[in-house]
């Protein structure tokens, strides 16, 4: 992602990336991306604001982890936004509010499955202008 260029150049880097797979817990990819995610060697660049969307479909299996990968993150100034995907991600709102930046009405965000998940799309980008 550090090639730059315009909006649309980027979304389509970031449409291009894949997930690894495994077994990474979510406090892990929290800290791979704003430890390496947001340096100057991938990109990150001074003055361009550092933004976390974080997709969880349940509990988290490492809390205290990711609440101390969380908080590291916000205070290097980074904004998290959580979606909590399907019934198991929406009925735990504690949880997701230890993730999200506040205030949790902006940050915060449930859709009912992978498939309605894109319909976040524009509510999100307005969000995040």
């Amino acid at each position: 992602l550090n090639q730059g260029g315009n909006f649309q150049q980027m979304s389509q880097q970031i449409q291009g990336l894949t997930a690894p797979g495994g077994t990474a817990t979510a406090g892990t990819a929290i800290r791979t991306a704003y430890r390496e995610g947001f340096s100057a060697q991938n990109g990150g660049r001074a003055g361009v604001p550092k933004i976390i969307i974080h997709v969880n479909n349940g509990p988290a299996s490492d809390p205290t982890y990711l609440e101390q990968q969380v908080a590291a993150a916000k205070q290097d100034g980074v904004t998290v936004y959580n979606i909590g995907v399907g019934a198991g991600a929406t009925s735990m709102p504690a949880d997701a509010s230890q993730v999200a930046s506040e205030p949790i009405s902006r940050y915060v965000m449930t859709s009912q499955n992978y498939q309605t998940l894109n319909t976040l799309t524009a509510p999100l980008a307005a969000r995040i202008a």
